[in-house]
């Protein structure tokens, strides 16, 4: 009982001091969604606050900064203690032949005065490579938005395609309650009975899978937005800013060229290379060091120095070819960052190519779908009038066939404005901005 209460003690204890340790950032934090539907603004925003793709990445760009105040802490004073503890056989005195303590203290204070530019390629390596990691976090965001937004576009077109199966299935299911009560008079025969029972079951089967596929994508979209618990259910139609101008494709291949966030990321890595290569170099040369010591000994001398300052020259004469191999290395690394700049330059290129084209597409798939919609109302309209009058018509089928065209134009114009955004961030156009605008 004793050693119980030792170790319910003791967990209270190691709880109490838990609390009190400071906050570090990393504690898990449980985003609420919205009241009422949720619009695309908002779950961009909630994506962007809340994915752990974005935290990992903003983590990266501090442990860059990180190094860049390691980098340029060269250019300030070390100061460092020195202590040994030293026993030695005297020669000559009262305690010839004897081990007496010879221990020593100093404190030092050391700056570099020259280097041949190691320091200087060490800052620029290191700030080239938080500009690319700021580079890439940028990407990062902008990736994200992407993905909320083919997602959140995805899940209100499954919406639609529930609603098509959904007609269609009620469409069906009159039919074969109505050939039911034919089929019993003799005006049909149980083998078209049967045909309008299998397309009634098709239709509701295919009516259900849709709904799982509803339900799939709401869970892609809360993943995508950094949700676990939380699935959105409502979702607001979004305003497309779809009557755009579109460049030229040599236009817009040469301003990505110059903005793209990854090319440009590409770019600050190899002069990042270059500058550790310039810096390896700078290390096989002299470097002249001035210091200022104090020191302290136990054993007492006529003369001895307990202040000094000095200018001290190092130069490295035999490394075992380490040096000359740290040299080769980063001049290799080098080359393969520019060869992947390169390779980078080329998929850019050949990504403006593609959405240049996805755009287009789309833009015609947009206006065929535009025209579809207008015949269908055209003949929901004829049947209805023809219902009216009591002639012979399909009005269930004009309904569900006009559902399916506005499901069709809302795809074009998904479609066309996830064409348009591919682009803008091809090119580095901020897309966070471009929902601040609308809001």
């Amino acid at each position: 009982m004793k050693s119980g209460a030792r170790f319910e003690g003791s967990t209270a204890l190691v709880l109490a001091c838990l609390a009190f340790l400071p906050n570090w950032g990393w504690a898990e934090r449980s985003p609420t969604l919205p009241q009422g539907a949720l619009d695309l603004d908002q779950a961009v925003h909630i994506g962007l606050e809340n994915h752990p793709s974005l935290m990992a990445a903003q983590a990266r760009t501090k442990e860059r900064e990180a190094q860049v105040r390691s980098a340029t802490a060269g250019y300030r004073p070390r100061l460092y203690a020195e202590g040994i503890y030293r026993q030695g056989r005297q020669i000559g005195g009262q305690d010839e032949g004897e081990f007496t303590d010879d221990s020593e203290a100093r404190v030092v204070l050391e700056q570099d005065l020259y280097d041949f530019g190691a320091r200087e390629a060490a800052g620029r390596a290191a700030r080239s490579e938080r500009e690319a990691a700021e580079l890439n976090l940028f990407d990062a965001r902008q990736r994200r938005v992407l993905a909320i937004r083919r997602q959140f576009y995805d899940a209100l077109l499954a919406d639609r395609q529930v609603q098509v199966w959904n007609e269609a299935m009620a469409v069906a299911f009159i039919r074969w309650d109505y050939g039911q009560g034919r089929e019993e008079l003799g005006e049909i025969s149980p083998v078209e009975l049967a045909r309008l029972e299998s397309q009634f079951r098709d239709f509701r089967s295919k009516y259900r899978g849709a709904q799982y596929d509803a339900r799939r994508t709401r869970v892609r979209l809360a993943h995508a937005m950094g949700l676990e618990d939380a699935i959105p259910r409502d979702l607001a139609q979004p305003d497309l800013d779809l009557d755009r101008e579109l460049p030229s494709v040599q236009e817009l291949r040469n301003r990505a060229w110059r903005t793209n966030p990854r090319l440009v990321a590409a770019r600050q890595r190899l002069d990042a290379a270059r500058a550790r290569s310039e810096r390896r170099e700078a290390q096989r040369l002299p470097r002249v060091v001035g210091e200022v010591v104090g020191q302290k000994y136990s054993r007492q001398y006529d003369f001895r120095n307990d202040v000094e300052a000095a200018i001290r020259v190092e130069a490295p004469l035999y490394e075992g070819g380490r040096l000359g191999a740290r040299v080769e290395a980063s001049r290799a690394a080098a080359q393969q960052e520019r060869a992947e700049w390169l390779e980078l330059r080329q998929q850019v290129e050949e990504s403006i190519y593609d959405a240049h084209l996805d755009v287009q597409s789309w833009q015609e798939r947009k206006a065929y779908a535009e025209t579809l919609v207008r015949y269908r109302e055209l003949k929901t309209d004829l049947a209805r009038t023809e219902y009216g009058l009591e002639l012979e018509t399909d009005l269930g089928d004009s309904l569900t066939e006009q559902t399916r065209a506005e499901m069709k134009l809302a795809e074009a114009e998904f479609g066309l404005a996830m064409a348009y955004d591919r682009l803008d961030a091809l090119v580095g156009e901020p897309l966070v901005s471009k929902t601040e605008k609308r809001q």
